[in-house]
């Protein structure tokens, strides 16, 4: 007996479907001779060995169109715990607290320190604020023990940067911000895809940064939804799809993403309408988000240090 395709070796690798396919047709080879005075036998055997392939391109098809339905699909901000005002996620000034495990905006933080004219501790926790390296880690994995993603985003950051005495490690800050992913943080979604797509304590894999970016932008992630918008306009010529991208991120009150939907109306490939939907649903975000507390935070540079510089691909 010989192969029925004798240069199947030499092509590509074959896809887990392909294969199946393949050893379904290598089974049949065989068991021809003995049922080929049965033609309703051998029709049943051929039924049976293309099924589970039917069945797998039908889930894998409906799987995609939900992805695709949810994608552009204009995704819900969070509140902050104390003022209960929403945070926008890659736009609002937020900082998480190791202590509580609590996603906090600077708002709320400058403006507690402000009114008792002196640092309490955690706006929302009162724990204290300032801790020994000791004690900062051993919130960490407290928070680990949690099962709380942000808590492993953090970690990966004082690998990355050395902070909390450590020594500059990107492969070990991947692995963190990987579980972070894992855990289903938005965040860590963002950081694994500019990981990715950068290098950075992992081999670069466009292709890999651009799901994971679909994961932060499902997330609510502003920044990832615009990176996606750029991609999917730089790499796949896709206008419709990164039009829309670039709309749901202004409506999160991006400026960026605004910006680039008025470009793309002054060359003439998107419309003035267009433009004035964006202008509309971005400055009712900027409403939303914007207190007197949030601009006094952003005029501080109390937080300068902590957070990470954001990129844009």
């Amino acid at each position: 007996w010989q192969a029925p395709f004798p240069s199947w070796r030499t092509r590509k690798p074959l896809s887990k479907l392909q294969l199946s396919s393949v050893a379904n047709a290598r089974i049949l080879i065989r068991i021809l001779v003995p049922v080929c005075y049965c033609p309703r036998s051998l029709l049943a055997l051929i039924v049976m060995s293309t099924s589970d392939g039917i069945d797998q391109c039908a889930a894998s098809r409906k799987r995609a169109a939900e992805l695709h339905e949810a994608l552009f699909v204009q995704p819900k901000m969070e509140d902050c715990p104390i003022c209960c005002l929403p945070i926008s996620c890659g736009v609002t000034e937020a900082t998480y607290k190791t202590c509580c495990g609590k996603t906090i905006c600077d708002g709320c933080i400058v403006a507690m320190t402000n009114e008792m004219a002196t640092e309490i501790g955690c706006s929302f926790c009162r724990a204290s604020i300032h801790c020994s390296n000791k004690e900062w880690f051993k919130r960490i994995d407290t928070r680990i023990k949690h099962n709380d993603g942000d808590a492993h985003i953090m970690l990966g950051w004082a690998h990355h940067n050395g902070f909390q005495g450590l020594v500059p490690n990107k492969k070990k800050a991947f692995e963190h911000w990987l579980k972070g992913s894992e855990l289903g943080a938005t965040e860590g979604h963002n950081v694994v895809a500019m990981a990715y797509f950068e290098g950075r304590g992992v081999q670069k894999n466009e292709e890999r940064a651009f799901r994971y970016m679909e994961l932060a932008a499902l997330g609510g992630d502003a920044i990832s939804r615009h990176n996606l918008a750029a991609y999917e306009l730089r790499e796949r010529n896709s206008l419709e799809r990164s039009l829309k991208h670039f709309m749901i991120a202004a409506a999160s009150g991006l400026d960026n993403s605004l910006d680039t939907i008025k470009n793309l109306v002054m060359t003439g490939r998107v419309s003035k309408d267009g433009y004035e939907t964006a202008l509309r649903a971005h400055k009712d975000a900027i409403d939303a988000i914007t207190s007197d507390q949030r601009k006094s935070a952003v005029a501080s540079s109390q937080f300068a240090s902590e957070r990470p510089p954001i990129r844009y691909v």
